[in-house]
């Protein structure tokens, strides 16, 4: 990393009395490592390993949480550049995001591991770290990432001034529904751009709250109790984001 870029360093209490407290250990400790290292650091790994290292400390929150560690937490094979949770995974097992709604809204979102794979030997170590953790309630800092790239690629502080170009279509949610594990269908719904004029500014957290309103709306209006997983998608040959989710109904009124 070059020593010219200026970087916000956070100042926090519990960060400073953690270095204290490591500057009287005989042994080095990682908290005294200077601010440009460990974002050095944190660019090497996944978005999915700054998710769990969000969790370890209130300095290394701080840190992932600065214009400089979420820029890398983009994909860098689309234009414009969408969030990892949403990468193309095809052969790879890979965790799911388990989305719990209840009486009108979500109440969690956790990711697991698929039941599609049983062998927990086939998931990656950052995959099993994640399964359990809940980014709903309470709030994990991840969701409010964006969930297209902001910034400048050579400046991550500098609003990038050709946003969309190609433009994205819009959304194309792929749901296959099931019920006591047997599949009742596969529906595909779009909806464009147009009906979401804040889409470039809409966070992680912002989107999921979205997709879960749209399927209510489209596949179980008179759902009280719904499961839904989320897998991992990207970007189609049409523009359009394409999310692949999987839909457990509840319904009275589907029984």
């Amino acid at each position: 990393m070059t020593s010219n870029v200026a970087l916000p360093v956070p100042s926090d209490s519990t960060h400073t009395k953690a270095r204290a407290r490591a500057r009287t250990e005989a042994r080095p400790h990682i908290l005294n490592l200077p601010y440009d290292i460990h974002i050095e650091i944190f660019s090497h790994v996944s978005w999915k390993t700054h998710v769990a290292c969000m969790e370890v400390c209130t300095y290394w929150r701080q840190i992932l949480t600065t214009p400089h560690a979420r820029a890398k937490r983009f994909e860098t094979d689309s234009e414009p550049r969408i969030h990892g949770i949403f990468k193309s995974v095809f052969m790879q097992r890979t965790s799911v995001l388990h989305i719990a709604y209840r009486n009108g809204g979500i109440t969690s979102a956790r990711f697991k591991k698929s039941i599609d794979y049983y062998d927990d030997s086939h998931y990656l170590n950052e995959d099993r770290v994640l399964w359990g953790l809940e980014l709903w309630n309470p709030r994990h800092p991840i969701l409010d990432d964006r969930l297209f790239f902001q910034g400048d690629v050579k400046d991550p502080m500098k609003e990038s001034a050709d946003f969309y170009q190609p433009s994205i279509s819009g959304f194309k949610v792929d749901i296959e529904i099931e019920k006591r594990s047997h599949t009742l269908a596969s529906t595909v719904g779009t909806w464009p751009w147009k009906k979401f004029p804040n889409v470039r500014s809409m966070t992680l957290g912002d989107c999921i709250s979205l997709i879960t309103t749209h399927v209510i709306g489209e596949e179980s209006p008179a759902a009280t109790v719904l499961d839904m997983e989320l897998f991992s998608n990207g970007i189609d040959d049409l523009s359009f984001l394409t999310i692949r989710m999987r839909l457990w109904r509840k319904d009275s009124s589907r029984n």
